[in-house]
Formats: C-alpha cells, sequence, structure tokens
C-alpha cells in the first residue's frame, strides 16, 4: 500500500472532534468500574474495621455484582460521561475561539 499525501491536507473540525472525543469515551467506559470500586472502597475507609462492608477492591466488585448484576460495574457511567463532555464542550469553544482569532 501507498501512503497518499495530500497537497494542504488539513484536518476539518468534525474529524478533529471525533479524534477527540471516541478514546476519552473508551478511556472513560474502561475506566468506570475501578472509580467505582475505588470510591466505594474510600467511603468506607471512614467506619470502623467492624463495620466494613468490603474487604477489598474484589470481594466489592463480587458484591456489587451480586445486588445489582454485571451492568452495576457501570452504574456511574452516565454521570461520567456527562463530566468528559463538559470537558469536550470548553475544549471545542476554546479551538473554534481560537480559528475565529486567526481569521
Amino acid at each position: 500500500m501507498k501512503n497518499v499525501v495530500m497537497k494542504d491536507a488539513r484536518i476539518t473540525m468534525t474529524v478533529n472532534m471525533i479524534a477527540d472525543k471516541v478514546p476519552t469515551m473508551t478511556r472513560t467506559l474502561i475506566a468506570t468500574p475501578a472509580e467505582l470500586l475505588k470510591v466505594k472502597l474510600q467511603l468506607q475507609s471512614q467506619r470502623s474495621v467492624a463495620k466494613r462492608q468490603f474487604k477489598g477492591p474484589i470481594h466489592c466488585a463480587r458484591q456489587i455484582i451480586r445486588a445489582q448484576g454485571l451492568l452495576g460495574m457501570w452504574s456511574g457511567l452516565r454521570v461520567a460521561l456527562l463530566f468528559v463532555e463538559s470537558f469536550f464542550g470548553c475544549s471545542c469553544l476554546s479551538r473554534l475561539s481560537c480559528l475565529a482569532s486567526r481569521d
């Protein structure tokens, strides 16, 4: 296969936005279960050892899956995506303002 190089090739704003959004959403999808476990374990660390619900991250994951099913591991996904999207929107607005200032 030949590499094709176009003269004066520029990445459009749409392609740039997709290239920014897809990896961010993928990372969020992968990281949400780990974040959920981290938060649950951090919150219970304020209790005495005898009153703690989870013994560790694997025990915590098993309890969540037993109570809510496998999709329970992604129970905070909507909020995480909303959080990420707010940064994405700010990023797009700043890029647009930079483009507008160049003209």
